[in-house]
């Protein structure tokens, strides 16, 4: 016979009190009396409510036969023996064992699994193939021992040598799913699976405190593929627990409570080993860290699950996983990758073209510090869970979505405009300060340099008025002599109240001129020049009168030479007088007269100068 398949057979959930007496859900040598006589290639269990199965259920003619034992959705309670004895089945290939707790838990992915490695309608030989078997089996002699007398591995110490527990199985065993609700079992042993060459998977999920203490070594592991402790006790781990699984493809750590520490010290050295690693899975263990250089032996690495956990960034170096092509960081505790990151994922996209990033369950930030990330979401060629749109708080504590932020620039806007537009003016608040500064220096050197030359010499002061004998002397040319005598003289004396000197009027008599003039402008507070045509051109004094106003000034006096001149004039003024004149002291007018504007410029320049 190739299939026996029971499913739903045996006492109801409310009947299991009373199957305890009448043996209804045991699953013995008596109830398998028949059975276990049948020569079958596979056995399905399915949901029949069994919660024992003891050592005599498997043994005969069928345990030879075996190949495939499926007792899903049972509530199994004193398996462990029974299943020692299926594990050393002869041809056995695959066996599973998955509880009907688990069952109710298992996820669309582990169904699938599930169904490709066990067919929903099994394949029945031939009849010619059939046959051919039968007449195999009945040719073949086989003994069938008593089950009660055959002895048990792995229970006594009888199968231990210097110190190793052994557990014998089936040389043709390629498939082990356990999936237990009950029982606990410490890893602290070494331990041995003797003839487990042809063994690919191997699923061991315990209920709820399952395998723990991790500190033993497992030997004969080096075929295993395809390894799942989820949901066991990882809490206590060291490296050489799993030092021997060196052929590992698929390593599922989920729901493990793997000690955090020992991750974020040791989680390099732990996959060092691991070498043809494909698919790693460590969602919900509350890791926060990975120690540095993680993966950097696992260069066929392909898929890494880290789902539920306390990572606020991706935990590795992308640039060491060359073929990753799907990193699961959802329901983390992500805000926003860094500026590496993000460079790393971009290049790493167009390395790996079908690579996939899930994002989703984070609380993102879409605040101001985030907009160079949320610009990236928008732009990167890397392929988001959610086409990238998740979850984000704002700077105000707001629940919102990073699609409502695909406008990065008006982003930006809001968090740095505010900023960069007081920047910008008190920028050019600066630079039109810095300019009236040089202006106001510039016109004004005479005064700065006299500052500095108190601070070397405290005694000096700068002159007033009241320190010279005369406020104003008046130079001009003796042929213009009528603006200066009918016009400008009554102004300063009369209106002014100033006391004036004109040469023509106030030198002495036989005086030499040249000393009139220097005398003059030596005890004048205010050297008013009038620059005419005829007094650049033809007075034989206004080159001298030029020199000694110019040689008058000090520090004391800075702006002592004041200039009236015509505006067509302005370029012919002698390059020493506009040198030692500032222009505040160049009163330029389109003719010479005494107008408003020459009267209030020489009020402020020989009152208040």
């Amino acid at each position: 016979m190739y299939e026996i398949s029971f499913r739903g057979v045996g006492v109801t959930r409310k009947e299991e009190g009373r199957a305890i007496i009448d043996r209804d859900g045991i699953l013995d040598g008596r109830s398998m009396v028949y059975l276990k006589q049948i020569c079958a290639e596979r056995v399905l269990l399915l949901e029949n409510h069994i919660f024992v199965t003891e050592v005599s259920a498997f043994c005969g003619r069928l345990s030879k036969c075996l190949k495939y034992v499926d007792m899903t959705g049972n509530n199994l309670q004193g398996t462990i023996p029974a299943l020692y004895r299926l594990l050393s089945s002869p041809n056995l290939e695959t066996i599973i064992f998955i509880s009907k707790l688990y069952e109710n838990m298992m996820t669309s992915l582990d169904r699938k699994k599930r169904v490709m490695l066990t067919p929903l309608e099994s394949k029945i030989p031939s009849q010619i193939h059939r046959a051919k078997s039968l007449k195999r089996r009945q040719n073949k002699q086989s003994h069938e021992r008593s089950c009660q007398s055959r002895e048990l591995p792995f229970l006594n110490d009888e199968h231990q040598t210097d110190g190793i527990l052994k557990l014998y199985v089936s040389r043709n065993l390629k498939t082990v799913i356990f999936h237990f609700d009950y029982g606990s079992l410490s890893m602290s042993r070494k331990r041995r699976l003797m003839n487990a060459h042809s063994l690919e998977t191997f699923v061991l999920r315990y209920g709820h405190k399952g395998l723990k203490d991790f500190t033993g070594e497992v030997f004969g592991v080096e075929h295993i593929k395809n390894l799942d402790f989820s949901y066991n006790d990882l809490s206590n781990v060291t490296l050489r627990a799993f030092e021997h699984f060196t052929g590992i493809e698929t390593l599922i750590f989920s729901h493990t409570n793997i000690n955090a520490l020992f991750m974020s010290r040791e989680s390099n050295r732990l996959f060092r080993v691991t070498t043809c690693l494909k698919s790693l899975d460590l969602s919900s263990n509350s890791l926060s860290e990975l120690s540095t250089g993680t993966f950097r032996d696992n260069h066929r690495l392909e898929s890494v699950y880290l789902r539920d956990n306390h990572f606020q960034t991706i935990p590795f170096d992308i640039s060491l996983t060359p073929q990753l092509r799907l990193l699961d960081l959802s329901k983390n505790a992500v805000v926003q990758l860094s500026r590496k990151q993000r460079q790393q994922l971009d290049a790493h996209a167009r390395l790996v073209a079908d690579f996939h990033l899930v994002l989703n369950e984070n609380i993102l930030s879409c605040g101001c510090e985030a907009v160079p990330f949320l610009l990236w979401l928008s732009q990167t060629a890397v392929s988001l869970d959610n086409n990238g749109n998740y979850s984000c708080v704002t700077a105000q504590g707001q629940v919102s979505y990073t699609f409502a932020y695909r406008d990065t620039q008006a982003l930006w806007r809001i968090c740095y405009g505010k900023f960069y537009l007081w920047f910008s003016l008190v920028l050019l608040a600066l630079m039109v300060t810095c300019f009236l500064a040089v202006v106001f220096i510039s016109r004004h050197s005479n005064y700065f340099r006299a500052a500095i030359f108190r601070i070397f010499n405290p005694t000096f002061r700068m002159k007033t008025r009241v320190d010279y004998p005369i406020a104003v002397s008046i130079g001009y040319a003796e042929r213009d002599y009528r603006f200066p005598f009918h016009h400008l003289l009554p102004f300063l004396e009369r209106d002014l109240n100033l006391t004036t000197y004109v040469r023509d009027r106030d030198s002495l008599p036989g005086q030499y001129v040249a000393s009139a003039i220097m005398d003059a402008m030596q005890s004048s507070w205010r050297i008013v020049l009038v620059v005419t045509a005829a007094f650049l051109r033809d007075d034989q004094w206004a080159e001298f009168t030029f020199r000694s106003a110019v040689y008058s000034q000090s520090l004391s006096n800075p702006a002592q030479v004041v200039l009236i001149v015509e505006e067509r004039l302005r370029n012919r003024l002698p390059a020493h007088l506009l040198a030692a004149v500032t222009d505040d002291n160049i009163v330029r007018l389109d003719q010479l007269r005494m107008c408003y504007e020459l009267k209030q410029r020489l009020r402020a320049l020989l009152l208040h100068g």
